[in-house]
């Protein structure tokens, strides 16, 4: 009210911190809770605030200029909920499990060697030339590009001796095929997450009109895995079920956003991509149409 914007705030975005949403339910814009995901709190970063129930309830009910405007949650931290939780159903399947554990088991036991003692980092950079890249543990992506960047050690010369000398050096079990593959996989069927939070928690050239495009990549990437793998192009070996838990939680988290005008527009008045996203689909003519 103060400074003349509450006629034309469009949407509040946040995370999904349970203090935001238990204040949007409680005082957000008729249908905030319509979008993006179901109504669980999911408090990822372990948000601690003020409750805002008592503070705004103590105002007169009749004034409307404490009523909070549509609710958007923040699709990057949505994305990292995405790779981070729902790819945990992956882990229901024994097989990819078992290959899950043993990989990132080893690869923690090696990040913890290295980061833990001189004298051990200067021993994995004397046999692989460089160090391995260690993740921290607030963001998905983190962890990514860590297992990247054994993947790429992995496949340079001579890398999966370099990398195996590195595991006797260092006393930790020797990572195995079973565990390369699960590697190589993993970085294949994340990559298409990874670069869709690169680029819309970027701090540049990003708005509301990269959402749905971003989103629409993500899940095609998905689907082209797994129509590859049951055509036998490219065949899955462990991970075929972490691709099938992602588009799961995609549906999930991004399904409802695909009905939501604000988005719409936004995605088809962006000079990048106007009808471009669109697929054929019998949804996407009648978005075409509108």
């Amino acid at each position: 009210m103060e400074f003349g914007i509450d006629d034309i705030t469009v949407l509040t975005l946040t995370d999904s911190g349970s203090n935001f949403l238990k204040a949007f339910r409680l005082f957000g814009a008729h249908g905030t809770e319509t979008q993006l995901e179901t109504d669980e709190e999911e408090d990822d970063d372990a948000v601690v605030g003020t409750d805002l129930e008592f503070l705004l309830l103590d105002y007169d009910d009749a004034d409307d200029r404490y009523k909070l405007p549509w609710h958007c949650k923040c699709v990057a931290h949505l994305l990292n909920l995405l790779a981070r939780k729902d790819a945990e159903k992956a882990l229901e399947t024994p097989a990819f499990k078992l290959a899950s554990d043993s990989a990132l088991t080893k690869l923690q036991s090696l990040f913890n060697k290295q980061s833990r003692s001189d004298q051990q980092s200067e021993k994995v950079k004397e046999l692989l030339g460089v160090l391995f890249v260690i993740p921290n543990a607030t963001r998905w992506n983190a962890w990514y590009d860590a297992i990247c960047h054994v993947k790429k050690i992995a496949e340079g010369k001579n890398g999966r001796k370099n990398l195996k000398s590195v595991c006797e050096a260092l006393k930790v079990t020797p990572l195995n095929s079973t565990d390369y593959q699960f590697i190589s996989e993993y970085v294949e069927v994340m990559k298409p997450i990874a670069i869709g939070l690169d680029l819309l928690q970027g701090e540049h050239n990003v708005s509301s009109g990269n959402v749905l495009p971003s989103i629409v990549v993500i899940r095609n990437s998905l689907n082209s895995l797994k129509r590859n793998h049951l055509e036998g192009a490219n065949q899955l070996l462990v991970a075929l079920t972490l691709v099938d838990a992602l588009l799961a939680g995609l549906e999930k988290r991004f399904g409802n956003l695909f009905n939501v005008e604000h988005f719409q527009l936004a995605a088809v008045l962006h000079p990048q991509f106007k009808f471009n996203w669109l697929g054929n689909s019998e949804k996407d003519l009648k978005l075409r149409k509108k």
